[in-house]
């Protein structure tokens, strides 16, 4: 637990002020706007996976260990 909020007061999660009194807090004309599901978009093509099961190796058995 201690090195869990370690990295959190390193990345300044401490330090900064609760969500709902931030600057932009209660803006939600800003989420459907045509910038918001541009970014939508792009993080959901950047972060897309294909698996291709060429050799036959999916679904993984459970009885195999793999590492």
């Amino acid at each position: 637990m201690s090195r869990i909020l370690r990295v959190k007061a390193l990345a300044g999660l401490f330090t900064r002020p609760a969500p709902k009194r931030r600057a932009d807090a209660g803006h939600f004309e800003r989420l459907g706007g045509e910038a918001h599901r541009a970014l939508a978009r792009q993080a959901a093509r950047e972060s897309l996976v294909l698996l291709k099961n060429e050799h036959g190796t999916l679904p993984l058995s459970r009885a195999r260990t793999f590492w």
